[in-house]
């Protein structure tokens, strides 16, 4: 509960899923899929029929209501458009149905109505063949690609080179958002740093100690950055103790 309330009131942006109230907008742009259009075509369809179809009001709500919401909350992810999924299929389906009944009603009159009426099985058949032909080949070729490019990949490959190395590395005041993704990619816990006591502590007992920490600004000294990663909008800091540098002030 106290999650769902920072997510509402901006309290949560330390969990690194802080993002503008557009956000939402702009996947839907990147992530779209051709049966996204069936939904968009069938708010417009319904528009004048709502108030008058209860059933629909209440899918067409649920969609505009919960998509509003999950814009003005200040914690936002694409999975959390999952809750939209039941209306937004109940809304293209009966679009869908529509234009069956409109294919249907100008076969008579129509050779390619006609044709699609006839052959309607085979071309259902031919479609969900190329949407798993798709989802394939994107997963193999398109998906890691992204995920070099656009995930913490880069920033657990450095972790791996300098703990192959020999060097200890540790996550300092880590985000929900880091956190998660270190263990996913690196397959490993790594140490967790909550305080800059717990910092000095760590890169002064032993030479080569690494800790990666997210900063708006660059850190300054006692610490030497050795590498950096940027993640999306959020840079990624690899820090050391710089030689003969005194502890790490608040």
């Amino acid at each position: 509960m106290d999650q769902q309330r920072w997510t509402l009131q901006g309290s949560f942006e330390e969990a690194g899923h802080y993002e503008p109230a557009y956000y939402y907008l702009t996947k839907l742009l990147e992530a779209f899929l051709p049966w996204n259009i069936l939904v968009y075509l069938g708010l417009w369809h319904f528009r004048k029929r709502l108030m008058a179809n209860r059933y629909l009001l209440f899918f067409a709500l649920w969609l505009g209501a919960q998509f509003l919401l999950l814009s003005l909350a200040s914690s936002k992810r694409m999975v959390y458009l999952m809750s939209l999924a039941p209306a937004a299929a109940v809304i293209a389906a009966e679009y869908a149905f529509v234009l069956g009944e409109r294919l249907q009603a100008r076969s008579g009159r129509s050779f390619f109505a006609a044709s699609i009426v006839r052959n309607g099985k085979a071309l259902m058949a031919a479609g969900v063949v190329l949407v798993v032909a798709s989802y394939l080949s994107a997963a193999l070729w398109l998906a890691p690609q992204a995920d070099r490019q656009l995930s913490f990949l880069p920033l657990t490959d450095k972790v791996h080179t300098l703990q192959v190395q020999g060097r200890q590395v540790a996550l300092f005041q880590p985000s929900e958002r880091l956190a998660g993704a270190s263990v996913f990619y690196s397959q490993s816990l790594l140490k967790t740093l909550n305080s800059n006591a717990e910092l000095t502590g760590f890169l002064t007992s032993a030479d080569g100690n690494v800790a990666v920490m997210e900063s708006m600004q660059p850190p300054e000294p006692p610490l030497q950055i050795i590498d950096s990663v940027k993640v999306g909008d959020r840079v990624y800091y690899f820090v050391s103790q710089a030689p003969g540098a005194g502890a790490v002030s608040n």
